[in-house]
């Protein structure tokens, strides 16, 4: 009984610790390449997803803040025409001042499409905000596998781009901890009815 109880406590606590994190870099204005494929001045959206407890300094970038490499993200580009999953290396990084910017970046490498603003010189990349104002580049010699092809820009020039992330936000259980907690049920289930068949033989041996 003991065991279960600490069981379903640790499963309980690491649901608890979790804070999920989305990340929406949206706008308009953007011009390159999906496989074959051109876009010119189109509206965008990525989105990403992580958590506070993932984030972490970059060995080479030690003032950094970055989600992990590989980070979950999807793309929307030209009202739909265009969409898919990162498959790379892909991460959100933001750098204090003096650079004040946030981006989508190759983890511990480089950059890929930037914001510089005041509001990032001292963000945290684990609080809420939406930041419009600012620069916004697309950096043209870099590219990331996605599930459409490699997907990268042909233009540094964004029309527009706002930021903002959402700390808090309901998100699906990494596969592991699935496994575990149904474990945890399983067992759960089990010992109770063991007990149950347990209490039915020694009635039946009293009558």
């Amino acid at each position: 009984m003991i065991t279960r109880l600490l069981l379903v406590g640790t499963l309980v606590a690491t649901f608890a610790s979790c804070n999920p994190i989305t990340l929406t870099f949206s706008g308009t204005g953007l011009t390159g390449t999906l496989a074959a494929n051109t876009f010119t001045d189109a509206p965008f959206t990525f989105v990403f997803t992580s958590d506070t407890t993932l984030l972490v300094h970059p060995s080479n970038f030690l003032v950094d803040l970055s989600t992990p490499s590989g980070t979950p993200g999807t793309f929307n580009i030209n009202n739909g025409q265009f969409t898919g999953t990162f498959m790379d290396d892909q991460a959100v990084f933001t750098h204090p001042a003096s650079e004040d910017d946030i981006g989508i970046w190759h983890y511990n490498c480089c950059d890929w499409l930037t914001k510089g603003d005041a509001a990032f010189a001292s963000f945290d990349l684990a609080s809420n905000v939406s930041v419009s104002t600012g620069i916004n580049s697309a950096i043209i010699s870099s590219f990331f596998t996605t599930s459409g092809g490699a997907l990268g820009f042909t233009s540094v020039n964004v029309g527009s781009m706002t930021f903002t992330e959402t700390v808090g936000a309901s998100a699906v259980p990494e596969p592991s901890t699935l496994v575990l907690l149904s474990l945890g049920v399983a067992g759960l289930l089990i010992g109770r009815a063991r007990r149950n068949h347990r209490g039915d033989c020694r009635i039946e041996s009293r009558s």
